[in-house]
């Protein structure tokens, strides 16, 4: 993998940072940690740990967006939060967008985030460009030829050439002695 291979996303609109929102890297997308900040850098919603998560996952599905990836295709998710009882605030949020997906996940309580009203910060690890989709339908190609073959054979239609039978020789027979 070059450094071609190398892609970095940006929100439209931000203020310019000392990092990128994500890097897409091969087939992987790696986001940094994103606040609810607005694209003014103000605070969204401060100190309401729900409506921030709902603000940083309406960003994070944008910028996964633009590496032809989802929700679906997270497959590490770390939040920080101020308050580790906000929890029950955000995992419905979570719940409404991995549909059913479960990534591998960790909340961490810190003290402090990068403004006193921000509550949650949130970085994700995620497959790009729908390699989910693409595993997916390589598996059902294959499953669906794996059976074609198998019907095949049991409907008679496999024109393999019988095995050759091949007459065994009697051993010699040895002297008593």
């Amino acid at each position: 993998m070059g450094k071609g291979d190398r892609k970095e996303l940006v929100l439209p609109g931000k203020t310019p940072a000392l990092f990128c929102d994500a890097i897409q890297c091969g087939d992987f997308v790696f986001t940094s940690g994103m606040v609810a900040r607005n694209a003014d850098s103000s605070v969204h919603a401060p100190g309401d740990a729900a409506a921030q998560t709902k603000f940083i996952f309406d960003n994070i599905t944008e910028v996964l967006a633009m590496a032809d990836s989802s929700f679906q295709d997270i497959v590490r998710m770390t939040i920080y939060v101020r308050n580790m009882e906000d929890r029950l605030k955000i995992n419905p949020i979570r719940e409404a967008y991995f549909k059913g997906a479960r990534p591998a996940s960790t909340v961490v309580e810190v003290s402090k985030l990068a403004h006193p009203d921000l509550m949650v910060e949130v970085e994700v690890i995620a497959l790009a460009g729908s390699k989910m989709d693409n595993l997916k339908d390589t598996l059902k190609k294959t499953v669906s030829n794996v059976s074609k073959a198998v019907s095949d054979k049991d409907k008679g239609k496999d024109k393999a050439k019988p095995a050759v039978k091949v007459k065994a020789k009697k051993a010699p027979k040895t002297p008593k002695q």
